[in-house]
């Protein structure tokens, strides 16, 4: 096993070797996609030349060097001076440029001093406010780790996110983000935030189980981490597979990262500029030698015409433009709005189709209990209650839903004493509490509503308790069905009354107990949202929703936000 292990790392080296003769090919070294995702994990290891122990110092220098740091793609910064003088490309200033220098040429110096002010004003103004704009941009872009936790040569230790390469063994834990596209080797209870990538609301569970077809949409990609996305539970080990730009938000990054498209508001200055040119232009020969036909001075029809030239350039439009879209811009920093390109401000203010994000953008992007209700549907405070209970008393890895349980309402539990507790686990799909009351003990459990159901041979409505019969059972179906149509995501409370008394309880004990109810939750609409669409419906902008998340959640939310599908 050991040789053949180190058979792998030295293939894995000579395609490391081969794959320094440029970036395509140092991609091309590495497992597809469907090969990551579909692999055991001792297989994907050999074929990247890893192990459990992570890779030696030596080793990560050598594939630093092929496949470089572990950063997303960046526009290619230019210097100062030549962002400034990119800016003198516009027509316009050309215009002025040369009417500036004939002026000067011809002796017409305060006029050309003030031409070339006007020019270097208009200019400087919109290079420092968009200037501005990229910096405070660059740093809304900081969006991942500067450190992450590795193996390397068998040793945990701390390492710098640009230097994490292919092959590197990453630990973990709830708060981190991930710093590189990565697959899992095990996990423990892993709920990873990534809606700021795939759009879903909630957090998605992560395990080491190899998927059975490497060709699922992006959101099925369930033993996967990926770059930038953030750990909101439980703990896990997992092998890099892809960093930097090969990433996947290293390719949308590559794709901001590229210079705007020209927007229509340049393209029409540019035009006029054109039209400018080209007029004057013509103007100055028709005028030059009209003068020459009447046989008149050449050299008094020369500066005549560059006269009219200069008289006909509009000098101070640039800087109009200038000011008056600077202003545009500095109104909308004071509503938390960051002008990077000034000509965009007239795009926005055109703008006839308007594409939003849904989470985070339409709604809060934070989850809360919309809901207690019984098996009718019916509020009902005992639900409310017992999923506090159940809530308030687990000491295992709390939920985002566990978190919105809690931040409902301040429940008074002061006369319940908690005696046991039997853990979440992603095979029954739910948590019991044991708890003690008044003398009594009740074992309360809240989960899965089918994984429910399943331990249940009561029911409870209006405070009384029935046998689940065949109908009751089809009954809280087609509720939960129901209330998951909505766009809700759903959890069922059941309780019972114990007998035994003993200090520790099993999963054997969760049986015939009693259905209760059921708690919803949702990533609710911005208060703010509804009016923003109104005010872009009255302004005769479309409106289009882009999101990763379930199409029922969206319609909900688009239900709230008054917005017609």
């Amino acid at each position: 096993m050991q040789a053949r292990m180190e058979g792998r790392v030295m293939d894995f080296r000579w395609s490391v070797g081969q794959a320094a003769f440029g970036n395509g090919a140092a991609e091309a070294s590495l497992p597809s996609t469907s090969d990551v995702l579909t692999l055991p994990v001792d297989v994907l290891l050999g074929r990247l030349g890893s192990s459990l122990s992570g890779l030696s110092s030596e080793e990560v220098e050598r594939r630093l060097k092929v496949f470089g740091c572990n950063e997303v793609a960046k526009r290619r910064k230019s210097s100062l001076i030549i962002d400034f003088l990119y800016h003198f490309r516009d027509p316009l200033i050309i215009i002025l440029l040369i009417a500036g220098l004939i002026s000067y040429l011809l002796g017409e110096s305060e006029s050309a001093i003030i031409v070339f002010s006007i020019v270097v004003m208009s200019t400087l103004l919109d290079f420092y406010q968009e200037h501005k704009a990229e910096r405070a941009a660059e740093m809304l872009r900081e969006m991942v780790a500067l450190t992450a936790t590795v193996i390397r040569d068998g040793v945990k230790r701390e390492a710098k996110m640009t230097e994490i390469v292919p092959g590197d063994i990453i630990l973990l834990s709830a708060g981190d983000i991930v710093p590189a596209d990565a697959r899992v080797i095990t996990a423990k209870d892993l709920f990873v935030d990534q809606s700021a990538l795939t759009g879903e609301s909630f957090p998605v569970e992560k395990t080491p189980t190899p998927l059975k077809m490497g060709d699922l949409p992006i959101t099925e990609w369930n033993n996967y981490l990926f770059m930038g996305t953030s750990v909101v539970s439980g703990s896990a080990m997992a092998v890099v597979v892809r960093t930097g730009g090969q990433t996947e938000y290293g390719r949308i990054s590559r794709a901001l990262a590229a210079r705007g498209p020209e927007t229509e508001f340049q393209r029409g200055i540019r035009r006029f500029g054109y039209m400018i040119m080209e007029a004057t232009f013509l103007l100055v020969l028709f005028i030059f030698f009209i003068n020459a036909l009447y046989k008149r001075d050449v050299l008094e029809s020369l500066l005549f015409a560059v006269s009219l030239a200069v008289g006909l350039t509009p000098e101070l439009l640039p800087m109009i433009i200038s000011i008056n879209l600077s202003k545009g811009a500095i109104d909308m920093a004071r509503k938390k709005v960051i002008i990077k390109r000034l000509a965009s401000i007239q795009n926005f203010g055109s703008m006839d189709v308007l594409c939003t994000d849904k989470t985070g953008t339409l709604t809060e992007n934070k989850i809360r209990l919309i809901f207690h209700v019984d098996i009718d549907g019916k509020e009902s405070g005992k639900v409310l209650l017992y999923s506090y209970l159940n809530s308030y008393y687990q000491t295992g890895l709390r939920s985002p839903l566990d978190e919105a349980v809690l931040a409902y309402r301040s429940v008074d539990v002061a006369g319940y004493m908690k005696i046991d507790e039997i853990p979440f686990d992603f095979i029954r799909k739910r948590l019991s509490i044991v708890v003690e009351h008044e003398n009594q003990r009740y074992m309360i459990t809240k989960g899965a509503p089918e994984e429910i159901l399943k331990i249940c041979s009561f029911y409870e409505l209006d405070e009384v308790v029935s046998d689940l019969t065949e109908e009751a059972r089809r009954k809280i179906e087609r509720k939960y069905l129901e209330l998951s149509a909505e766009g809700y995501r759903v959890l069922g409370v059941a309780y019972k009354r114990l007998r035994e008394y003993k200090p520790v309880y099993s999963v054997s004990d969760e049986s015939e107990m009693i259905f209760l109810g059921f708690i919803g939750f949702l990533d609710p609409p911005k208060e703010t949202a509804r009016e923003a669409i109104r005010l872009l419906r009255e302004a005769g902008v479309e409106l289009k929703i882009l999101t990763g998340d379930n199409e029922l959640v969206t319609r909900k939310v688009c239900e709230h936000l008054g917005f017609e599908i």
